[in-house]
């Protein structure tokens, strides 16, 4: 078998406090068969800057030539010259040294397989750990993966992931969701349903978690609209087409969840979270499929009125019961 040949994607937009930690991690790869490309967007901070110290010729820039939203940036990764193996990894993420060896042994003991993963970490802004995942088991089908997810069994980000370029351009890349929220989910049960996919036992990514990608409910009502479209794969997927009730009870719990998340962010934030919050609630009650309070959430939106002192206090045990559950998760 000769070499694998991978190409590394790293869509950017302003990613200058973090894009050189995660070039650094795939140049310190042990395994050298691989090209860096830089899907640049317009960025106005040092990113630029940046790449070009390194001054190395497997790393290259493809610049946008008008300003790009994330899903017409990452839509772009179809029509690029690419090797036989194509991974997508986060400007803020980081691949640790063995990654690629590992992704080569994993297509040399499973040839037929159609998506390649490693266990991943999350870290924070400074790189220092913050909990690992529940493990990811070795072999899924399509079924079997989303199955896992929709049992939150299974974690799911868009890096650690690796492809066939033929096979990434063939089911389409990755879907335009808004803001890409669920595309990753989407993505890899299309490229699973192609075969199936394996998982390294190894954890060699790190997943950054820090306030610039926290995004999911920053615009609620954007997250709904991806939220939609997520609602109306699994319906019509081959494996809940005939159990249209257990994707409505997934998707439902999971705005119930975003929507409590979202009203304690806009309580925190300036009135326009609030404002965006009541539109998104409009939007989803004129579309009459979802119910979205739950009990938390009705008490959650009882908090504004209150004196900003008795907020911070009434909000203390929703903030420490996350700050525990975190700590708990990490041990």
């Amino acid at each position: 078998m000769s070499n694998p040949e991978f190409t590394i994607i790293i869509p950017v937009r302003n990613g200058a406090n973090y894009i050189g930690a995660a070039i650094s991690s795939i140049l310190s790869q042990s395994y050298p068969h691989f090209r860096i490309m830089i899907l640049e967007n317009g960025s106005t901070d040092t990113t630029i800057q940046i790449v070009n110290a390194f001054a190395d010729d497997r790393i290259s820039i493809i610049p946008s030539t008008s300003s790009l939203n994330i899903e017409e940036n990452w839509s772009r990764i179809r029509d690029l010259d690419l090797m036989e193996y194509l991974t997508i990894l986060g400007h803020d993420d980081i691949l640790y040294p063995e990654f690629l060896a590992e992704i080569v042994e994993l297509i040399t003991a499973e040839p037929s397989a159609s998506l390649y993963q490693v266990q991943f970490e999350y870290i924070d802004s400074n790189g220092d750990f913050v909990r690992h995942i529940p493990k990811i088991t070795y072999k899924e089908t399509a079924s079997q993966f989303l199955a896992a997810v929709m049992d939150e069994k299974e974690e799911c980000c868009g890096t650690g992931y690796v492809m066939r370029s033929n096979d990434y351009r063939q089911v389409g890349g990755i879907p335009a969701y808004p803001g890409l929220l669920y595309a990753d989910v989407v993505l890899w049960y299309r490229l699973s349903n192609l075969s199936y996919k394996v998982c390294s036992p190894k954890t060699l990514v790190g997943y950054r978690v820090h306030p610039q990608n926290m995004h999911r409910n920053a615009n609620f009502s954007r997250y709904y609209l991806a939220t939609r479209q997520y609602y109306d794969f699994l319906r019509t997927s081959t494996d809940l087409k005939d159990k249209p009730e257990a994707a409505h009870t997934y998707i439902n719990q999971q705005l119930q969840l975003s929507y409590r998340i979202a009203v304690v962010q806009a309580i925190l934030s300036p009135n326009e979270g609030r404002i965006q919050l009541q539109t998104a609630k409009r939007e989803i009650a004129e579309d009459g499929l979802f119910t979205l309070y739950d009990r938390p959430a009705r008490v959650y939106e009882a908090i504004p009125p209150l004196p900003s002192w008795l907020r911070q206090i009434v909000l203390l045990p929703i903030i420490w019961r996350r700050v525990l559950r975190r700590f708990l998760a990490s041990h």
